[in-house]
């Protein structure tokens, strides 16, 4: 058993560690066995799944992993809809900048750093009553005057975010 964790503990390693384009040309060199099963294609598609992080797709999973009251409500009169929903989505998104956090070795969940316009960021914003999702924002006066809640640090995470809460972006793009 010992050797077969080493085995697939070397085969990770490998993987891990070797550019696409070597192990894609590695890999032609055995298409010949492709008709054992599974093939390379089948793969490389498990092994690129297995490296993708898996995010919650709900509000109530990500409250069970903030361990906060999925019932909670707010009451606000006119914007109680609007409120409730960026509520629930900041919930979301402060699980996702946990996962990540704790996906990269942070120590804490990540968070934007406004100062460094260096680093990178990917939005979901509403431009002119449209939501949108630009790709990272270079320059520092367009990241000092425009304040933007739903920010990740991939834009996988922040793609993914989207997919799974778009019903609630919806509700509060006013809001955002």
């Amino acid at each position: 058993m010992e050797a077969e964790k080493s085995l697939i503990q070397q085969l990770k390693d490998y993987f891990d560690n070797t550019p696409r384009d070597v192990i894609e040309k590695e890999w032609h060199e055995y298409d010949k066995y492709n008709d054992i099963s599974p093939k390379v294609n089948e793969y490389l598609e498990y092994v690129n799944n297995i490296r993708q992080p898996k995010y919650p797709k709900t509000y109530e999973e990500c409250c069970k992993i903030k361990q906060s009251d999925p019932n909670f409500y707010i009451d606000t009169h006119l914007y109680s809809v609007q409120l409730a929903s960026l509520y629930k989505l900041l919930i979301c998104r402060d699980v996702y900048w946990k996962l990540y956090g704790e996906q990269m070795g942070l120590g804490k969940p990540w968070e934007p750093d406004w100062e460094n316009s260096e680093e990178g960021r990917y939005c979901i914003v509403n431009i002119e009553g449209d939501i949108n999702l630009p790709e990272k924002m270079l320059t520092k006066w367009i990241l000092k005057v425009t304040n933007k809640i739903l920010v990740f640090p991939t834009v996988e995470m922040r793609d993914a975010f989207y997919e799974n809460f778009n019903e609630l972006i919806e509700k509060c793009k006013k809001l955002l």
